[in-house]
């Protein structure tokens, strides 16, 4: 994220999803191993794939990759 940006709701939001899909899929949802893949990651939106044998409903899925926009810093999708 950006070093010196005040956290606020975007972040919250953003920080809520990624959360909750670790605790959905029991994996975080960038496969980043060192910081700065995980900020290149994030900025992408490169969130992985649900993993075989979830059973989260799609419905779901959807609205947690709503919640974990490309740098959610830049504004909240709606």
């Amino acid at each position: 994220m950006e070093a010196h940006a005040p956290a606020d709701a975007r972040s919250d939001q953003f920080a809520f999803c990624v959360t909750l899909y670790e605790a959905l899929y029991g994996e975080r949802p960038f496969a980043a191993t060192t910081p700065l893949e995980l900020l290149t990651e994030v900025r992408a939106g490169k969130v992985r794939p649900a993993p075989r044998g979830t059973h989260v409903p799609p419905w779901l899925r959807r609205v947690l990759l709503r919640g974990c926009p490309p740098a959610p810093w830049t504004g909240t999708r709606t």
